[in-house]
């Protein structure tokens, strides 16, 4: 779709979501996706691809493809967000050697085993991933090793500076610490993973094609440069 392509490189953050959902129809597999983040912080479809499974081989086919149709040479000024599948990991620094890799926070949450415990674990990791300043981030660290420091020890041996905001590069204009885009995407179509394969591509194809002129009639009516729910953040 060079209409997508087009509008994710002149038009949204220079960060992409990978991600990969079940397909819930008569034929089962992994549908791959590729989701951005326009200017005004909403999810912006680019690439999507039926495998088989959801391996470093089938991650390797498909970003090898992204990689090339969206020009991304090294990765360098670009950020990718994924969850913590090994396969996306050793692909990534094979495929996008200079990129900043991240992973989604509630993804690393959903893995510790902080989520079996009291909400006091859930709100000291949140406090660490929003961290601003390094400082801040030493005393947030200091706060959930004096709850639990087994628990600290397991939770910051999961490469730690690849899921905590005060690490995040500049360049990527965003703030986002979880992979919300792709979710967003995963959700959207939830009825079309029930259908055959054909089919469900052909409904996916449509709709993005509906979004994306949705979005352009939706950018003739912003009163200001920037997006409305820029707007309320500021």
């Amino acid at each position: 779709m060079v209409t997508a392509k087009r509008g994710w490189k002149e038009g949204c953050r220079p960060i992409i979501g990978v991600d990969g959902c079940f397909l819930k129809g008569p034929f089962k597999g992994i549908l791959l996706s590729v989701v951005g983040r326009d200017v005004n912080d909403q999810m912006y479809p680019i690439a999507w691809a039926v495998v088989e499974g959801e391996s470093t081989d089938s991650w390797s086919w498909f970003l090898n493809i992204v990689v090339a149709y969206l020009g991304l040479d090294y990765g360098f000024g670009y950020t990718i967000i994924s969850d913590q599948h090994k396969g996306i990991e050793i692909v990534v620094n094979d495929v996008l050697p200079r990129v900043e890799h991240w992973n989604c926070a509630r993804h690393v949450f959903a893995n510790w085993t902080g989520r079996k415990r009291a909400k006091s674990y859930q709100f000291a990791f949140w406090k660490i991933v929003k961290s601003m300043t390094e400082r801040e981030w030493e005393k947030n660290k200091y706060v959930l090793s004096n709850i639990d420091s087994v628990l600290a020890a397991e939770l910051f041996s999961k490469k730690e500076k690849m899921w905590t905001k005060v690490f995040q590069m500049m360049h990527s204009k965003s703030d986002i610490v979880d992979n919300n885009l792709c979710e967003a995407f995963n959700s959207s179509i939830v009825d079309a993973r029930y259908k055959s394969i054909i089919t469900m591509l052909e409904e996916i194809r449509i709709n993005i094609m509906t979004i994306i002129i949705e979005k352009q009639r939706f950018l003739t009516t912003w009163k200001y440069n920037f997006g409305p729910l820029i707007k309320k953040k500021i």
